[in-house]
């Protein structure tokens, strides 16, 4: 099946970048479109399981009803902000900004979810202790074969249970650089979606969030994967639609723009680089003063950046 959204996101000025929280990017309002599509359609991916739990990190927690924070190793773009960390729940969620241990799982869209979420296979779950439990692991590139040479983030959760069932199944959230997600499932889950959420939901007030499935008997079924698509073009917009009054300096890469920041920036880090947007500080004591490095574009490893410069 295939659904898609636009989100008109109104984004303010920038933050200083903490993992885990949202980094701002002073930009015009853009349409943000989101798809999906599932290994059901022609053309739609591929299900190739990614098993990281003799390779990845097990989150030490396990039992019910807990969340705990992960890097993902790069600054992952979700409804128009980036984040650097996550929060996997032992309930098949992964929340951005901060963790939820919610059970009770309700349709997308809904006041009563979590903002800033992705439901994977969000229900009342039960997490096991060692060699199960959710595992986590970042690749340079990813092992999925639709998707070689893109970074990724997999978080799987590997033979867990519903709270006081006795299944055990797996499922796992593939994050790619981009905004991509790709979410796949195991066999044996016996409810097959009938009491489960899946999608994404950023702010029910702005309509930024997209549903897949929810307490629907067949939804969710062995062998499914599905990709959700963060439209690259939306953050790409033409060079014509950007009209500021100030001259800018253009500067292209991701790699090669660092050296080319202004002498007096104060704090300048290797993140900077992955962020490819931040707000610096003169290093002159001049506590208000700002550069600000706003983000055109962010696709596929590349970026362009404009910073203000005297005329």
């Amino acid at each position: 099946m295939k659904r898609s959204i636009i989100a008109m996101l109104a984004i303010g000025c920038l933050l200083w970048f903490i993992p885990g929280n949202a980094a701002a990017i002073s930009l015009p309002d853009f349409d943000y479109d989101y798809d999906y599509v599932d290994s059901n359609d022609a053309g739609g991916p591929d299900y190739y399981w990614v098993n990281i739990t003799g390779t990845g990190t097990r989150i030490s927690a396990y039992g019910d009803d807990w969340y705990s924070g992960i890097g993902l190793g790069f600054n992952f773009p979700f409804f128009g902000y980036y984040y650097s960390g996550a929060y996997p729940s032992s309930n098949g969620l992964i929340t951005f900004g901060s963790g939820t241990s919610q059970y009770s799982n309700y349709c997308i869209p809904s006041s009563s979810n979590p903002n800033n979420m992705i439901a994977v296979l969000w229900d009342d779950l039960w997490v096991p202790d060692s060699p199960y439990g959710i595992y986590y692991q970042h690749y340079d590139s990813c092992p999925h074969p639709d998707f070689s040479g893109r970074e990724c983030m997999v978080i799987e959760w590997y033979n867990i249970m519903h709270l006081s069932g006795s299944d055990y199944f797996s499922f796992e959230a593939i994050l790619f650089e981009n905004g991509d997600i790709l979410m796949q499932y195991g066999p044996g889950n016996p409810e097959y979606g009938s009491s489960s959420t899946t999608g994404l939901q950023y702010d029910t007030t702005a309509g930024d969030y997209l549903a897949y499935a929810c307490n629907d008997y067949g939804s969710i079924t062995p062998g499914l994967a599905i990709l959700f698509v963060l439209d690259s073009s939306s953050l790409n917009p033409p060079e014509e639609e950007l009209d500021w009054d100030e001259q800018w300096e253009v500067v292209y890469g991701l790699e090669d723009y660092y050296d080319k920041l202004p002498s007096e920036v104060s704090s300048k880090s290797e993140d900077d680089k992955f962020l490819g947007i931040e707000c610096f500080i003169t290093s002159a004591g001049q506590s208000g003063t700002l550069f600000p490095l706003i983000l055109a574009a962010l696709t596929a490893g590349s970026v362009i950046l404009r910073k203000r410069i005297t005329k």
